[in-house]
């Protein structure tokens, strides 16, 4: 039976990075190095003819910097269109996100990352009675494990991340970090808009969490009343995990705007499989819960962070990575299972 769980958790990992890469690839796009500054600007408006050879501009809301500075020379002319990054830009944002993400995820060309979301979350299904139970089983044997997963579930919790928003806001002024700065705003932005289609989808679904489950893979009763829904969550938040589509935007928006830190893909990788191994635990989520989370969190995140790639057309995608879907079958001592892997 120990090798049993040790195996389940480690192909938990690998899917849990597989549905992360499944998420990157409905945003379209890999992560693009950010840029280190020197000093942030952040209300004045201004319309610059460059006659020296660096002048301090402010960024462009289609641009991927938020906070830049500009190489002029005299015989080139920019005009300013856009507006600078105001205190709300991460709430006005918003809109912008959803319609991207709506253009970018619903295309012929993402069917191969949309069945592999989908079949990922059904074969977890076919398991969750099971993979619920072994858990369970498993936090019960070592109780010390319990403390692990109660401080990994707040990690995915929007109060925690919001927190962890403030104090860097708080550095990026203090210290004039516009990386800092930038990705806290970006990190907000991506928070709140996941945070509403997740909420969106928990209504629709009405999926039982195996804390409140009446049934071996939990009821599932579509479109509950709000009331009903506000006075018994349990019985209905199952289905996708909001948890985890905080943890993998706030992931994706550190790893867009910090790729130069070498530790930081493979730490979120593992932060990433922890939230969700320690959810279960907890009775939170199945683990068919945590894939379409993953993806959705993954991808508004990215979009956040990159808000040029929304805008990306069919002629001028040129860059993007491909992507290759492979399935395969895996076998190991007292467990089988499936290796689902997506390579860029």
């Amino acid at each position: 039976m120990r090798s049993s769980r040790h195996s389940f958790l480690r192909r938990f990992v690998l899917l849990s990075m597989t549905g992360m890469t499944l998420g990157g690839t409905i945003a379209n796009g890999s992560n693009l190095p950010s840029r280190t500054v020197e000093s942030i600007v952040l209300d004045s408006t201004v319309d610059v003819k460059g006659t020296d050879p660096i002048q301090e501009t402010e960024f462009f809301d289609d641009r991927p910097d938020h906070y830049q500075y500009s190489s002029l020379t005299d015989n080139v002319t920019h005009e300013e269109t856009s507006s600078p990054l105001k205190w709300y830009s991460m709430i006005t944002n918003i809109p912008r996100d959803w319609s991207s993400f709506v253009k970018n995820t619903f295309r012929s060309e993402n069917i191969p990352t949309i069945a592999g979301v989908a079949g990922l979350t059904g074969i977890l299904y076919l398991e969750d009675n099971r993979t619920y139970r072994d858990m369970d089983m498993y936090a019960n044997k070592y109780p010390h494990l319990r403390t692990w997963n109660t401080g990994f579930v707040d990690l995915g919790d929007g109060r925690y991340e919001f927190g962890f928003i403030g104090v860097m806001a708080a550095y990026g002024f203090a210290a004039s970090d516009s990386r800092t700065v930038r990705t806290a705003s970006q990190m907000s932005e991506a928070i709140l808009a996941t945070g509403v289609v997740v909420q969106l989808l928990k209504h629709i679904s009405g999926r039982e969490s195996p804390i409140a489950a009446t049934s071996q893979r939990g009821v599932i009763r579509p479109f509950p009343s709000i009331s009903v829904y506000q006075h018994n969550q349990p019985r209905y938040y199952s289905f996708p995990s909001g948890h985890i589509a905080t943890t993998a935007a706030s992931l994706a928006v550190l790893n867009a705007n910090f790729s130069d830190v070498e530790w930081m893909r493979p730490l979120s990788y593992l932060t990433l499989g922890a939230v969700g191994a320690s959810l279960v635990s907890k009775g939170m989520h199945w683990y068919s819960d945590l894939p379409l989370g993953i993806a959705l969190g993954y991808s508004f995140g990215s979009i956040a962070a990159r808000p040029e790639i929304p805008e990306l057309g069919a002629d001028n995608r040129v860059g993007l990575k491909s992507y290759e879907l492979s399935l395969a079958p895996e076998f190991s001592s007292g467990a089988a299972g499936l290796n689902i892997s997506l390579h860029f």
